[in-house]
């Protein structure tokens, strides 16, 4: 009898870190900014608008994270006193101090007025924040780490899976709930005298699969609860190891398989599966389905060995290299972005770097690395910092930025980006043009708060 891989590992790597939306793009005389000041906390625009929303001293000097909500509002988190704010261009207003269960503010999914979030411990509480009122509602249980099961159904229902258990002990209960979130009410869909791994669903929450427990002697779980009107092949297919659903498709595979491994991949509603052969040497080999292109192309990343494939419509299998975990941040681009970084490692042992147009297929640029790169999504742009060296590109254009000394943090629309002065420069936040190399000050003595995107989803 072969090896047997324990379900709970098999998920394991199929989740991914929480990665911010690229921002859209919009004209940026229309957006507004946040940062903290010897005054206060200000809000400020491109054009030179600034506005202190408040004066307290809490607000000052912390360097907050932030999450744009739209080109006016935002929200930050003050993680030592545990306090979400919503700010406008005009005003704050503070959630109350979040509970001792969340140890911190981690944002995943928003569908306004509605924000889910989690803490990071093993098995993390999670909770939904109000951005309208500010109210803060927590979720029964606790999820999967990195990638709780939750989906919006639709502006007024969430259905999500949670563990009785806070190490998820697969001896527990768990229970598949849905919330309506005006009223605060929840229903228990299916309950479960045990913790499930392999808990899949269709991303519009309408169909759910819930594995069993796995069987050593059939080589495949007893049972799958499903929920809601689904497909019984595809419940069947989900009994074995050997697939799994990511993103709406189902991926079939052999873990066990050493080289030269077959793979199908079936849309979940239905058609002509795809089919390949992936060349790698890897039992244990797990794909995720990171983009999906309206043409079909699709961006495959095989977990185990890091590495990144382009698949076209035609079936030509393309590698990109890998998504380097020690070296990059983040190293799973988000699923809408046209542009993936990838590290390779040469022949004498050092190691290098990819930007690739992945949905045209082509390498923009190669460059030696040093010692991390970190990259910021958008729409329309490309911001990497590659050690201290940082790089702006727009779609047609790269533009070295490493003879400044300072710290870019937000990349705009019109190869624009915000820029933190050196020490050797005046202090405070900066617009940065790069087709004329020109920085024009913004906000004097300011500190920046970054701020990431969240799209609504569904």
């Amino acid at each position: 009898m072969r090896n047997v891989i324990l379900p709970i590992l098999m998920l394991v790597l199929l989740i991914s870190p929480f990665h911010p939306t690229p921002t859209h793009a919009q004209d940026n005389a229309t957006l507004w900014f946040w940062a903290t000041t010897p005054e206060g906390l200000v809000a400020y625009t491109l054009d030179g608008q600034i506005n202190v929303l408040t004066d307290d001293a809490v607000l000052q000097d912390i360097p907050f994270p932030g999450i744009r909500l739209a080109a006016d509002s935002a929200l930050i988190f003050d993680d030592e006193n545990r306090v979400v704010y919503r700010v406008t261009s005009t005003t704050i207003t503070a959630s109350a101090p979040l509970d001792e269960q969340f140890d911190v503010f981690r944002p995943l999914q928003y569908r306004h007025p509605y924000l889910l979030f989690t803490g990071v411990r093993v098995f993390p509480s999670a909770g939904i924040l109000n951005v309208e009122t500010m109210e803060v509602s927590p979720l029964t249980g606790f999820v999967f780490p990195n990638a709780p099961h939750m989906v919006f159904v639709d502006d007024t229902t969430l259905r999500y899976y949670s563990f009785s258990d806070p190490k998820g002990a697969t001896e527990a209960p768990s229970t598949l709930w849905e919330r309506n979130l005006v009223t605060g009410e929840e229903t228990a869909l299916l309950d479960f005298d045990y913790a499930s791994y392999r808990v899949f669903y269709s991303q519009d929450g309408q169909q759910w699969w819930v594995v069993g427990m796995y069987n050593r002697e059939t080589q495949m779980a007893d049972e799958v609860t499903t929920y809601g009107d689904v497909n019984p092949d595809v419940a069947a297919m989900l009994q074995t190891l050997d697939t799994y659903l990511t993103d709406d498709w189902l991926v079939t595979i052999d873990t066990f398989c050493a080289a030269d491994c077959p793979v199908s991949i079936v849309p979940l509603a239905g058609g002509e599966p795809r089919t390949l052969t992936m060349p790698i040497n890897n039992p244990g080999q797990l794909l995720r389905i990171n983009t999906s292109l309206a043409d079909g192309t699709l961006l495959l990343y095989d977990i185990p060995s890091e590495t990144f494939y382009r698949l076209d419509p035609s079936g030509n299998l393309l590698v990109l290299g890998q998504a380097d975990t020690r070296h990059m941040a983040p190293f799973l681009p988000p699923p809408t972005t046209q542009w993936v970084v990838t590290v390779n490692e040469q022949e004498d042992g050092s190691l290098t770097y990819h930007l690739w147009d992945f949905a045209a297929g082509e390498l923009i640029q190669e460059a030696p690395l040093e010692n991390f790169i970190g990259i910021t999504y958008t729409t329309n742009s490309l911001l990497l910092v590659n050690g201290r060296y940082f790089s702006l590109y727009t779609g047609d254009t790269m533009y070295d930025l490493s003879t400044h000394p300072g710290y870019f943090f937000q990349p705009l629309a019109n190869a624009q980006t915000l820029y933190s002065g050196s020490p050797d420069e005046p202090q405070g936040i900066y617009l940065y043009d790069a087709p004329s190399d020109t920085l024009t000050m913004l906000v004097p003595e300011g500190q920046a708060i970054r701020l990431a995107e969240l799209s609504p989803t569904n």
